[in-house]
């Protein structure tokens, strides 16, 4: 396939891939998704600025669970 050709393709794939986008972006669906991964991602910084502390040592307690898991398998 030449250098023309391979550009020609991307250039086709980019176009179908910005209407799928935009077609998203109209859909009812998606659109009350992102509202509500908005809100979630509202609280969950108000709860972190009110907890950071507990945060941490959670997101700690978890990242050392996780390692003890995964390092358990090898």
């Amino acid at each position: 396939m030449s250098k023309n050709k391979v550009g020609d393709l991307a250039e086709d794939l980019a176009t179908d891939l910005k209407k799928v986008i935009e077609d998203l972006e109209d859909n009812e669906d998606v659109v009350k998704l992102k509202a509500q991964a908005k809100e979630v991602a509202d609280v969950a910084t108000e709860f972190i600025r009110e907890y950071p502390l507990q945060t941490f040592v959670g997101a700690a307690a978890v990242g050392i669970a996780l390692g003890y898991l995964i390092g358990r398998r090898k």
